[in-house]
């Protein structure tokens, strides 16, 4: 899977940063649909996100919490919850 978010942090480490500082990520690969992306959040709480209209970003799902990247990880898109 090809990661589209994050264009340049090939090793993780802006998303490891912006996580540790309590700062969600938002992240996408190609089995995102069109106009979503993935927020991350610190805890590992994931949503998708409807990124249609940028003046209000819409929650669509909620997906499978995962673990904290660990360092020398990059981060990747999951599935959704079911699939």
């Amino acid at each position: 899977m090809a990661s589209r978010g994050l264009r340049g942090a090939g090793s993780g480490e802006a998303a490891r940063e912006h996580l540790a500082a309590g700062q969600p990520i938002y992240i996408a690969n190609d089995q995102t649909p069109a106009n979503h992306v993935i927020r991350r959040y610190p805890d590992g709480r994931q949503e998708l996100l409807d990124c249609s209209n940028l003046d209000e970003l819409r929650v669509v799902a909620e997906l499978e919490p995962v673990q904290p990247i660990a360092p020398g990880q990059s981060p990747s898109a999951p599935a959704l919850i079911g699939e």
